[in-house]
């Protein structure tokens, strides 16, 4: 049987870790992709909801172009639609998705609406689930807050409640015919050239997603 640690007769302390070494590098060189795999870094993101800035920037000055640059490849693609709508990026893992003016209308395709999953959700059109959030929200809501917390911090801000059935009050007074998903509870702060909806689910009151829009 061999033994590799053992030196043989005649050779030099050398010769034999040298062919220690050769013994025992194909499993060194095996291990090593699985290692670098393990080492991939995930990137921080930052959302200052009320001031509309991710990572320091103003989000809607962000174009498809750097969304990508920064986080990637998306787990998910939606087409633009007919030029009123640009395309829609999904990050199921980091619990985002973004979604781009037409590039009709904006050639740079920046972000018109950026959401924010803080509670695992099924995204049934991608078949794929959002996984919370894993970023930094300022500020730092999450989906143990309640709406009624919601209202009490952002009191300063003004937020207005809108209930699921003065959604679909509002939706059929618009002349939409089509059936409505599943509505949830809106908490909206208007700022200046954004909006901020808070998502809660209408019988816990618990928040489930936030979105920021131009």
């Amino acid at each position: 049987m061999y033994e590799p640690f053992r030196r043989s007769e005649g050779g030099t302390r050398t010769e034999t870790l040298l062919r220690n070494i050769r013994w025992f590098l194909p499993l060194i060189l095996c291990l090593l992709p699985l290692q670098s795999q393990a080492q991939v870094t995930k990137t921080e993101i930052t959302i200052e909801l009320l001031n509309g800035l991710l990572n320091s920037r103003p989000a809607f000055s962000w174009t498809l172009n750097d969304v990508t640059d920064l986080l990637g490849r998306p787990s998910a693609v939606e087409n633009p639609v007919a030029g009123i709508v640009g395309a829609r990026l999904h990050y199921h893992e980091a619990g985002v998705s973004f979604w781009f003016e037409a590039p009709q209308k904006d050639p740079q395709q920046k972000v018109f609406v950026l959401s924010i999953y803080l509670s695992k959700t099924w995204d049934a059109r991608n078949r794929n689930h959002f996984q919370p959030f894993r970023g930094t929200l300022v500020p730092t809501v999450d989906a143990n807050w309640k709406a009624d917390h919601i209202l009490k911090e952002l009191a300063p801000f003004n937020p207005k409640v809108e209930t699921v059935e003065e959604q679909r009050q509002k939706a059929q007074a618009s002349g939409l015919r089509t059936p409505l998903p599943d509505l949830q509870e809106l908490i909206r702060v208007q700022r200046d050239g954004h909006r901020v909806n808070f998502f809660v689910e209408p019988n816990t009151k618990f928040l489930e997603r936030v979105t920021i829009i131009k």
